[in-house]
């Protein structure tokens, strides 16, 4: 059941019998987008929770998130993070993920565990199946950078991007490791490696 509370009253949707929810996500707008083990996005509108949409994504779903700008992220057990650009933009746009257009970010690895985003939904960050993490800036489809809990074994399970971009978190069973991007000084490095002003 997908449960929608307005001030004190619940309103729910029950998901069709046999669905197994693996992630769900709420857009700024209230909808909630719902993935399931079979690899189904379903959405259930604020306005209309009742009227539960979906669309086959085709592979099965480990972790949702709705960036900024209303583009829902998927990442996948079988290594793709799907992209469904501006999705729920605006609260008039209805929660219909049959018309939402995909793209997809070329992660190479065997399953995307846990996804978030920050600055307006540009800049992704996911942990992968093989314990590390990546940075990618999603409107150029370019890997940024990679992340690993250095001194252990142990692998990043869970991710999390502050909405402005100033702070990444990266955690595995029992570690948690929070950075700080200072963006003046990240500028000045990358235009002294490009050698121009960026």
């Amino acid at each position: 059941t997908v449960a929608v509370v307005d001030g004190a009253t619940p309103v729910t949707a029950a998901l069709p019998t046999g669905r197994e929810v693996v992630a769900i996500a709420i857009g700024t707008a209230g909808d909630i987008v719902v993935g399931d083990v079979g690899g189904t996005l379903l959405c259930a509108s604020s306005a209309r929770p009742q009227e539960l949409t979906s669309i086959e994504l085709g592979r099965p779903i480990n972790d949702l998130s709705i960036t900024d700008d209303g583009t829902v992220l998927a990442g996948t057990s079988d290594g793709a993070l799907v992209a469904y650009p501006e999705a729920l933009a605006t609260p008039q746009r209805p929660c219909r993920p049959e018309g939402w257009t995909r793209a997809t970010l070329p992660v190479l690895h065997d399953s995307v565990v846990a996804v978030d985003a920050g600055l307006g939904g540009s800049v992704v960050l996911a942990a992968n199946s093989d314990g590390t993490a990546e940075l990618w800036d999603r409107d150029r489809t370019r890997l940024l950078g990679e992340l690993s809990i250095k001194g252990t074994a142990e692998p990043i399970r869970h991710v999390a991007m502050a909405p402005d971009g100033s702070r990444l978190v990266i955690a595995g069973a029992s570690t948690v490791i929070e950075l700080v991007v200072d963006r003046t000084e990240l500028r000045d490095r990358l235009c002294r490696i490009a050698g121009r002003d960026m």
